[in-house]
């Protein structure tokens, strides 16, 4: 028991890092592409809508990476609803979840969900920052105008223009870095407790409680998948042996959109960006997304 546990640990520290890695270096990336100003000019409150869920609907990240994004998106001052908008659609929609929809339920099913995961993703955003939660994103030192993290103005855009190819990489190279290892202490501390969840929530549990077609089951599959970190390639089979079971396609709905939507290393790395009462929003937001559109495939398919 305890080697597959070990073996579960090392691969999710490696898999989470080197990804961390590989969004750290594009970070950097869309700070050349994008400076601050046009981040924010894309995702503003009143059209950034359409920025956010299209950014987040095309980028396939898991619940994991999309923190540093976001991190990114309210360093340079982006609209709140929108920059939500992106948290909850990035790993919920998204090509890989999509494909596994459509392989385990069907394209109908997929179609369908997508739908509605968007139209719940904007309406719970509009409402967050409507009652205005962004009180409770601690708040960090704006990113500059320029892919160095310069502060804005003429003496930093002078500065970048005189400076040598050489100097731009070793800046690039330097962000990236800071980015990752700013992100280390809050990936260990993840990892270690989604090790736990492994060591002493069997999957033979999850198949036991979650394989029978129940009302109820549909908010106990939501709220069991929320806190595991279960990669889609997993998914797949572990959502076939429930189907082969007898379970619903509500309850596997509800099961994948909890499990894909929220994982423990998510909520650590989360809370260095929220305090706790948006931190729970959040939780409670995407569990509700799952429940909704578990509720609504029983109801329909």
């Amino acid at each position: 028991m305890w080697s597959s546990v070990i073996h579960f640990a090392i691969n999710i520290t490696v898999e989470i890092g080197v990804v961390l890695a590989l969004v750290s270096v594009f970070l950097q990336v869309i700070k050349l592409a994008l400076p601050a100003h046009k981040l924010r000019t894309f995702f503003s409150s009143k059209g950034g809508y359409v920025a956010g869920i299209a950014f987040g609907s095309l980028t396939p990240f898991c619940s994991v990476t999309t923190i540093p994004i976001l991190r990114e998106l309210l360093r340079a001052q982006a609209g709140f609803g929108p920059s939500m908008a992106f948290l909850f659609v990035s790993p919920l929609v998204n090509p890989l979840i999509f494909t596994l929809i459509t392989a385990s339920l069907g394209l109908k099913v997929a179609v369908a969900y997508t739908l509605l995961a968007v139209i719940l993703a904007v309406l719970f955003s509009w409402l967050l920052e409507k009652f205005h939660f962004s009180r409770f994103v601690i708040t960090s030192e704006p990113s500059g105008e320029a892919i160095t993290g310069c502060r804005a103005g003429k003496q930093g855009l002078s500065r970048i223009r005189s400076q040598s190819i050489g100097d731009h990489c070793i800046e690039f190279i330097a962000g990236s870095y800071r980015s990752f290892v700013s992100f280390i202490p809050y990936l260990l501390l993840g990892v270690g407790l989604a090790t736990l969840m492994q060591a002493f929530v069997p999957k033979d549990f999850i198949v036991q409680t979650l394989g029978h077609d129940h009302w109820y089951t549909i908010i106990l599959a939501s709220v069991v998948g929320a806190p595991l970190y279960i990669r889609v390639s997993t998914l797949f089979p572990l959502i076939s042996v429930f189907l082969k079971m007898g379970m619903s396609s509500g309850v596997a709905m509800s099961f994948i959109i909890g499990s894909s939507g929220i994982s423990v290393p998510e909520i650590v790395l989360l809370k260095s960006l929220f305090r706790y009462p948006l931190v729970l929003t959040f939780i409670l937001v995407v569990v509700s997304i799952a429940i909704i559109s578990g509720l609504t495939v029983n109801l329909w398919f």
